[in-house]
């Protein structure tokens, strides 16, 4: 079991290698190490489905034996990374067809790839180190996603953007490693929020970390920028991926940041569910719509990890993930047939193909929580969670 959580990660890396080194149908060997890759991630949620634990961890440094670094499988690790291998899977092999014809195809695909490569070994990590060494991998590669395109000069400004406040809240995440390992001398998951001044650090640091990633309120504007880039990058990065670090990081850090600090990222995210649905209205294009719309969403998320613990959080994160990720490759579908995502210029586009705007009407459906479908569920487990906390009502 070990070698498969190993080989999870490892095997995205290999097939981005395997796109740049083959010099001929860059699609087929994408697709192929997409599933490939994806077979590991749904034997290891078999297996916690089971109640199968495991870790494989060895010492970062040999004077400090307590600093561990490697990969651990449970029931949240194994869901996240079946969440990412699935819809991974489903973006690299629409990606094949998106970039057909593009010189930069490999480039494109293979970036896909080591993106995956690194999000399953942050959804893997076990200890802190591990997970900020992944965290940091996964903001640098969206950073290169993002700025993909050369013909967009909006796209190397969003990926400056989306680098750098990103990586302004990261400061919140070192300085809750630092106070981590100073208060309680270890940086393993499971423990306990030290006292005084470093509990306080150890608390605040984490949510920062976690709204920045999330594009929480007031760090929400760089979602936006990034729709510059690709759309199936847009659907990766806004559904399963990114944007969900920083959720995950919340549930995985739920005994260190019990009281006020859940406190504080529930009323962050009850704003930035009302602000964003507020900024999704405003918007003329229909990327930046469903942006301002995953803002949203994941505001729902702080809110329902706060009021209602990590299953409210994690059932809505993969609900968001399969109904976003849909909508963003219809979008997608859209665009190459008007060459916009433009809302004036996408007048009829649903009824030149209503196969994608079928897809399109049914996630949209399902994230308005319509029932019976995925989020009606979902959005009523935070609801019901809000309602037993009157003052956040």
């Amino acid at each position: 079991m070990a070698a498969l959580l190993w080989l999870t990660v490892a095997l995205p890396v290999a097939g981005a290698l395997a796109v740049r080194a083959v010099p001929r149908f860059p699609g087929a060997v994408a697709s192929v190490a997409a599933a490939t890759a994806a077979v590991p991630a749904w034997v290891l949620l078999a297996a916690a489905a089971g109640g199968r634990e495991e870790r494989s961890v060895f010492s970062w440094l040999p004077s400090a034996p307590e600093l561990q670094v490697g990969l651990r499988l449970d029931s949240l690790s194994a869901a996240m990374a079946a969440t990412v291998a699935t819809v991974g899977l489903v973006v690299v092999v629409y990606s094949t067809g998106y970039f057909a014809g593009s010189p930069r195809a490999r480039s494109a695909l293979a970036g896909l790839l080591a993106f995956l490569a690194a999000m399953q070994g942050l959804v893997l990590a076990d200890g802190y180190l591990a997970l900020l060494v992944f965290w940091e991998l996964v903001g640098a590669s969206s950073a290169r996603l993002i700025a993909w395109s050369r013909d967009d000069p909006a796209a190397p400004a969003a990926a400056v953007r989306a680098f750098l406040t990103t990586r302004a809240a990261d400061v919140g995440f070192y300085l809750a490693v630092l106070a981590l390992y100073a208060g309680a001398g270890t940086l393993a998951f499971g423990v306990e929020r030290p006292d005084g001044p470093f509990g306080v650090l150890v608390g605040a640091g984490l949510v920062v970390a976690a709204m920045g990633k999330s594009a929480q309120v007031p760090l929400q504007t760089w979602l936006s920028a990034a729709m510059a880039g690709p759309t199936p990058v847009s659907a990766l990065l806004h559904s399963a991926t990114m944007v969900a670090a920083g959720v995950y990081l919340l549930v995985r850090s739920e005994t260190l940041l019990l009281g006020w600090p859940l406190e504080l990222a529930g009323w962050v995210g009850a704003l930035t569910a009302v602000l964003g649905a507020a900024i999704a209205l405003a918007q003329g294009d229909l990327k930046r719509v469903l942006a301002g719309s995953t803002t949203s969403q994941l505001g729902l998320m702080f809110l329902g990890m706060a009021a209602g613990g990590p299953a409210v959080a994690l059932f809505y994160l993969v609900v968001q993930a399969a109904g976003k990720a849909g909508m963003f490759l219809a979008a997608g579908i859209f665009q190459h047939e008007r060459g916009t995502t433009e809302l004036r210029r996408l007048a009829g586009a649903g009824r030149d193909d209503r196969a994608a705007f079928a897809c399109f009407a049914i996630g949209a459906a399902s994230i308005a929580a319509v029932p019976p479908l995925a989020a009606f569920w979902s959005k009523d487990a935070v609801f019901a969670a809000v309602w037993e906390r009157p003052a956040w009502l």
